[in-house]
């Protein structure tokens, strides 16, 4: 009878539905034929209503068909006589349809339906057998589509099939859980399945699946694909019917096209010409070829493809015409596409394609402007690079240093490095410019001229020589301070200021300075300050300390003028702590702000007093070490402090309180030590040694004990309260403390 299949409305089990059986004959069905098609006996008739069956040739009903159907031993009996004035010809769809047909109780197959068209005294025109229904299993997938997989070289040429469908329009009263896709090299019968896979699913799964990569398809060969749909209906998996796919042909990436022409076609073009490859990816008969592409670039690796440089020519065209190219010597590659995509290029030797009359040219990106003036530092490393290029590929290029500016000393100009660009091999050269200038180059300037010219002796272009003068500064720094504009802004103090502070107490000056173009370098000077006023520089001065790590947010960053982070603000912290020893004593200090190689310096200078009399106690002093420091003892030091307190819980540091040591006494006209330390039973040697300014300069201790003071001169006395004696009417005499009723030491 030809192509014939079976088709059920419902596959579910036990349902009553529709079936009908399709084909195609390939003989005349007479005007007075008979169809008959024997069901399986696993179908029930006459459920959900009286079956009945209709005829249609391509979708229009016989209404003159009488139907008939009984059952025997073999089977149920569908038969349709025809009645009609006209036979229906060879290849026309029919199709007779029985309704109220329940399928089979189980899941499994229907068994064979036979079909015969007879004449109508019952003998044969045609026949045939048609297999079994699967019941419970799901209805062929729709939609078998399959191409040949993509790739093109230098990937992997995987000979496989991509093959996709939409969902069936029955499940088989269950969910399909998994997809089966096989793959025959030979023909529908499936008797030769070179692969098969399989692709579990859900409700978002692509309905996708491709054969082995690893496996590769014969090229050539026409293969046959069938996609099944799997459920578990009953709890067992099982196949349904089969979808298939339109027959389709592997094959392979093409091979090398073969190489004709490449040459210059203008001044910015070139033109490439090619024939096909003799692999075109199948033979008996040959894959066609669909498409060419021509790729150009600038270096025989093709490192650099831009995508102007690639034309594109489909079907029988076998040449081309690149777009406007910049001068320079190229490179091409032609590839060859079908079906699966792009095979091996084949590759055209260089071609120069140049723009006539080009003279040679700085690369202004690279080497600084004429007679620009660039910056360099003392110590440092400065260097500039000049580069010339010729855009004609074939030409070279010569760089020179000009003999009548040459070059200053701690310089040097680096030997010609020859490279190409364009495709040219030597038309582009550069030389690197150092120098390490010294201090005795400082704020000077040197200008270094250059020449550049063709070398080749028949350029393509004019045989011009160019020039270009560069002139260095060697930089002197600019120094100058940060000053302080309000009071307490932690900023540098204003020329003369004044402190004042007494030993053992701590000064913080605030140091900021810039030194354009260079690093700061913080140092002092120190002289003593005598009662008349003279100043006498001393070496150095005791207590004094410097922090470079001291920062402050109201001051701009270091800014980066040079290239180089050793610009703008550098600031220090000067701390002065004075002894005992430098107690009634007044100083000059004169902080220096110098550039690292001291080529200048700048000077703030300021006074500082330190006090008599009293003290702070530093950081880990007790109140006995304090008195040590005094020669007298913690009960004298106590007793001249009568708010003290408890004289074992005493700040230090910035929350400290002054403590007095002694009292100030006003000189008298004509006093001497000696003679003030008599009338208070005092020790002189004391008064001397606490107070140290009666011994700058030269004078001895001994000597200041009869220096004669100045009228109301301040001496810090330390009447010894604790330790004197005055029995009755008579004089008054010293004893030892310890030597006191009641005394704890």
């Amino acid at each position: 009878v030809g192509l014939a299949r079976v088709v059920v409305d419902d596959l579910s089990i036990g349902t009553s539905t529709t079936v009908h059986i399709q084909y195609s004959s390939d003989a005349v069905l007479p005007e007075d034929g008979v169809i008959e098609v024997s069901f399986p006996l696993t179908y029930t008739f006459n459920v959900g209503g009286t079956s009945v069956a209709n005829v249609s040739y391509d979708g229009v009903t016989d209404p003159t068909a009488v139907t008939n159907i009984t059952q025997t031993s073999l089977g149920i009996s569908v038969k349709a006589a025809r009645n009609d004035t006209f036979p229906i010809a060879p290849g026309v769809l029919i199709s007779l349809d029985v309704a109220f047909v329940r399928t089979p109780n189980f899941i499994g197959n229907t068994g064979f339906y036979n079909i015969s068209v007879l004449t109508p005294n019952g003998a044969s025109i045609s026949r045939g057998t048609l297999d079994g229904t699967e019941i419970g299993r799901p209805s062929e997938p729709l939609n078998v589509q399959v191409s040949n997989c993509q790739s093109d070289w230098p990937d992997y040429d995987p000979r496989c099939i991509n093959v996709s469908w939409s969902k069936p329009l029955d499940d088989g009263g269950s969910p399909i859980t998994q997809y089966k896709a096989v793959f025959d090299r030979t023909d529908v019968t499936f008797a030769d399945i070179v692969n098969s896979e399989f692709l579990p699913v859900n409700d978002t799964t692509p309905l996708t699946m491709t054969s082995s990569k690893t496996l590769q398809l014969q090229e050539g060969v026409t293969h046959y694909v069938r996609v099944e749909a799997i459920n578990a209906n009953g709890g067992n998996e099982g196949l349904g019917a089969g979808g298939y796919a339109t027959p389709i042909r592997v094959v392979s990436q093409p091979s090398t096209p073969r190489s004709a022409t490449f040459r210059a076609n203008s001044t910015n073009r070139v033109f490439v010409s090619w024939f096909p490859p003799q692999f075109t990816g199948a033979i008996n008969p040959a894959a066609p070829i669909t498409r060419y592409r021509v790729e150009f670039a600038r270096d025989l690796n093709f490192t650099t493809l831009i995508a102007s440089d690639s034309l594109f020519a489909i079907g029988e065209d076998r040449s081309g015409v690149s777009a406007d190219l910049n001068p320079g010597r190229y490179w091409a590659r032609v590839y060859a596409g079908n079906a699966v995509g792009y095979g091996p290029p084949a590759l055209y030797a260089g071609t120069a394609l140049a723009s006539p009359l080009v003279a040679v040219a700085w690369d202004d990106a690279v080497t600084p402007p004429s007679n620009s003036i660039l910056n360099v530092l003392v110590g440092y490393n400065f260097s500039y690079t000049v580069k010339a290029f010729d855009a004609d590929v074939t030409d070279s290029v010569q760089l020179d240093v000009g003999a009548s500016t040459g070059l200053p000393q701690r310089a040097s100009v680096s030997a010609g490095e020859v490279t190409g660009i364009n495709g040219g091999d030597a038309n582009v050269v550069s030389r690197n410019y150092t120098m390490l200038a010294d201090v005795t180059q400082a704020g000077t300037f040197f200008e270094t001229c250059y020449s550049a010219t063709n070398a080749n002796q028949d350029p393509l272009g004019v045989p011009l020589t160019i020039h270009r003068c560069i002139i260095v500064s060697v930089q002197l720094p600019v120094m100058r301070w940060f000053n302080s504009t309000t009071e307490g802004d932690n900023l540098t103090p204003a020329e003369g200021s004044r402190f004042s502070l007494y030993p053992g107490c701590v000064a913080e000056v605030p140091l900021h300075a810039t030194s354009v173009w260079y690093k700061v370098v913080f140092g002092y000077e120190a002289y003593v300050v005598e009662f008349d006023g003279t100043e006498v520089r001393i070496p150095s001065l005791d207590g004094i300390s410097f922090d470079t790590t001291y920062t402050t947010d109201l001051l701009p960053g270091k800014d980066n003028f040079t290239g180089t982070p050793n610009n703008y603000t550098w600031s220090a912290l000067l701390t002065y702590q004075p002894g005992a020893h430098q107690a009634g004593s007044q100083n000059k200090i004169c902080m220096t702000a110098s550039d690292e190689w001291l080529m200048r310096t700048t000077r703030r200078c300021i006074y500082i007093t330190t006090g008599t009399c009293k003290a702070c106690l530093r950081s880990g002093q007790s109140l006995g070490a304090l008195a040590a420091e005094y020669q007298t003892d913690w009960l004298q030091i106590w007793a001249t402090n009568p708010r003290m307190g408890n004289p074992d819980v005493i700040q230090i540091g910035a929350s400290a309180k002054l403590i007095n040591i002694g009292v100030l006494y006003k000189a008298r006209a004509g006093e001497t030590p000696a003679t003030v330390a008599e009338r208070i039973f005092w020790n002189v040697e004391r008064m001397v040694a606490l107070n140290p300014q009666l011994t700058t300069f030269g004078t001895t201790a001994e000597a200041a004990k009869n220096r004669t003071l100045i009228e109301g001169q301040s001496l810090c006395v330390v009447p010894p309260v604790c330790g004197l004696i005055c029995p009755g009417e008579g004089r008054c005499y010293r004893q030892a403390v310890s030597q006191n009723a009641g005394y704890v030491a």
